[in-house]
């Protein structure tokens, strides 16, 4: 196993080493103390720090989401999430056919 000791892999810095398991598989892995940039500390599975499936606490993807959804209109809501008058027609259109 390689040692990640102060390594960075996206917002996360690995700060201790936390536990060496094995997997069902039978392969060992090793669990790693990290430090997200937010605060935020948790451990992650090595593989999961070296083939960038984890990058951070969970902070990142929501910022990314929030991001996402508050710059543009998603499914004919606007960014305060009140219904377009347009989203609103369609939506009446549909239910009359139905």
């Amino acid at each position: 196993m390689n040692d990640l000791h102060g390594l960075r892999f996206g917002r996360l810095l690995v700060s201790d080493e936390f536990d060496k398991r094995r997997l069902s598989n039978g392969k060992p892995t090793i669990y790693w103390l990290c430090e997200c940039d937010c605060g935020t500390a948790l451990w992650v599975l090595s593989q999961s720090l070296t083939n960038g499936n984890t990058k951070s606490c969970g902070c990142l993807r929501n910022e990314v989401r929030h991001n996402i959804n508050g710059c543009k209109e998603v499914h004919g809501h606007s960014k305060h999430k009140n219904a377009t008058k347009e989203y609103s027609a369609w939506l009446n259109m549909k239910q009359r056919c139905y």
